[in-house]
């Protein structure tokens, strides 16, 4: 048994990212594997990909620690988690890196879990990771010296939402939810899903689980189905440079997604239904 003394010493972000990179599988019980560091996306910039025992992908934000885990933080993930899920195909992005590293990884998870590494953290800020959608881990490091001056690192696990707790989950729709008020829009779609089987691909995906669209997919999702009162509002992987000069299509931004609002059957006898069998092929 040894004597450890607390000491003021702050690890720079570069020390303590390559720090955790060495030591991942013994910071937590996720049994984390390391993938790759400065993992570029949409949103920003990930500090470590992992992935864990269950081969779910791992976000790992590194703070300074004499940082506290503040409510910027919290939205740093948030925003990770959120841009997942406004494009579920995007999760590609972590499979190929984590399929380039290990190879033999075949079902990996559809959304990444959240772990980050501080110093302190406010109470309030524990309570808000509890309305992210996917398991959030927040692990907090103390530095140490030992008896013989000896710099250690010790981990310890302040929230885990994957355990107990009062996590909020939001129940998947039916496809009848989605028509709840706007049952008016109901023979449009079937019109379109009939469309799509018949003339398409018989053997697409609906997926209406999600909580703000109905996915259609082959490989991979293609049109996402807003339901309105007025119109459907299809997402279709399009790039802006595939519909620019196209008044019927919105891009979303530089990213491989555009939108159309169907507002009647006829619709589908003309230019949209071109941009929607663009939109399969695209995912093919």
């Amino acid at each position: 048994m040894k004597i450890a003394k607390p000491v003021d010493y702050d690890l720079s972000e570069k020390e303590l990212q390559s720090f955790i990179e060495k030591n991942l599988e013994s910071i937590s019980d996720w049994n984390l594997q390391y993938v790759a560091s400065y993992v570029p996306i949409g949103t920003g910039i990930i500090d470590i990909l992992a992935i864990d025992d269950e081969d779910n992908p791992v976000i790992i934000e590194c703070k300074k620690i004499s940082e506290k885990f503040d409510q910027d933080a919290v939205f740093q993930l948030m925003r990770y988690v959120s841009w997942f899920i406004k494009d579920p195909n995007r999760i590609h992005i972590l499979h190929r890196l984590i399929n380039k590293k290990y190879p033999e990884k075949t079902e990996l998870g559809e959304l990444p879990l959240l772990v980050a590494i501080v110093g302190d953290i406010e109470e309030d800020v524990k309570s808000a990771c509890w309305a992210i959608d996917t398991d959030v881990m927040l692990i907090a490091l103390n530095l140490v010296r030992d008896s013989n001056d000896d710099l250690l690192v010790s981990p310890k696990v302040v929230l885990d939402t994957g355990v107990g707790g009062e996590k909020t989950i939001r129940e998947p729709k039916t496809e009848k939810e989605h028509f709840t008020g706007r049952e008016n829009m109901k023979p449009l779609y079937d019109e379109l899903v009939k469309r799509l089987k018949n003339e398409i691909d018989q053997n697409i995906k609906i997926n209406p689980t999600p909580q703000d669209y109905i996915g259609i997919s082959n490989r991979k999702i293609f049109c996402g189905i807003h339901v309105k009162k007025q119109w459907l509002r299809l997402d279709l992987l399009l790039t802006p440079k595939e519909v620019e000069n196209n008044p019927d299509l919105i891009p979303y931004g530089d990213g491989p997604w555009s939108y159309i609002h169907l507002k009647d059957i006829n619709e589908l006898l003309g230019k949209k239904w071109h941009w929607i069998k663009k939109a399969y092929s695209n995912a093919l």
